[in-house]
């Protein structure tokens, strides 16, 4: 696993499986998550948005409804301009 420590990004994407990110910094960033193990310990997070991929994206789009929950693709949440 990759560590990343006192970093932070701002107005990127970063992907989380396969890092740990100890006592980083998320400025409207967009976290890229397929399955992965990875570690955010002691982060902060301002206008984030956690955008899952691949089997990440398939377990949510199916599990969400069964909770009740809704969940719609990234490429549906972008804003009309």
């Amino acid at each position: 696993m990759i560590a990343i420590f006192d970093h932070t990004f701002t107005d990127t994407s970063v992907l989380l499986d396969g890092h740990s990110y100890i006592r980083c910094r998320f400025v409207r960033v967009r976290l890229v998550y397929g399955g992965g193990d990875f570690v955010l310990e002691q982060c902060a997070f301002d206008g984030t948005m956690l955008v899952p991929v691949g089997a990440a994206h398939r377990t949510l789009f199916q599990v969400a409804p069964l909770f009740g929950w809704s969940y719609s693709p990234p490429h549906e949440r972008l804003p009309l301009r």
